[in-house]
């Protein structure tokens, strides 16, 4: 008699057990499948910043000669005062693109970070600020053109995580 209730004792304990596992690795499975989803619908929708800023762009119909400056890699010190020059982008549309590569996001933390704060001052991180507009009269800020790189990298960075000004879609 003792000898059933040990045997029984033991089976209940493995059949526990067992349910257990049985729990766990369908938990594990629910998981793994969530985590395929969830790569796939990333990997569907992911853009790069270049492609937010080209979107951003094309959402605000910006000409195809301002379009040009619509891309990091291409965007800079040179391009901009380019730009400025010959009117590449005519009425507020410098402004325009100006805003798709800021996202009007505040840059402060990463600006600090590449030494804008310490450059002249500090006068640059008005345009680490720009979730609090645009400076007027940009040509008294010329000198932050020899820094402009390190700006637009942080522009850059935000938009490797956050969408663009007017959306990703």
């Amino acid at each position: 008699n003792q000898f059933f209730q040990v045997f029984s004792l033991h089976n209940h304990s493995q059949c526990q057990l067992h349910h257990y596992q049985l729990k766990k690795l369908h938990q594990i499975f629910d998981f793994l499948e969530l985590q395929k989803q969830l790569k796939a619908a990333t990997k569907k929708h992911y853009l790069s910043p270049n492609e937010k800023l080209a979107l951003c762009c094309q959402k605000k119909r910006l000409t195809s000669s301002c379009q040009t400056l619509c891309n990091y890699d291409t965007f800079s010190d040179h391009t901009l005062i380019a730009a400025v020059l010959t009117n590449q982008c005519p009425g507020n549309q410098l402004e325009t693109a100006f805003n798709c590569a800021t996202s009007m996001a505040d840059h402060s933390s990463c600006c600090i970070k590449n030494g804008i704060a310490k450059y002249n001052g500090g006068r640059c991180m008005v345009f680490c600020t720009t979730h609090q507009g645009n400076p007027g009269n940009t040509m008294q800020y010329i000198d932050c053109l020899r820094i402009f790189n390190r700006i637009k990298n942080c522009y850059q960075e935000y938009h490797t995580i956050h969408p663009n000004l007017f959306g990703d879609l």
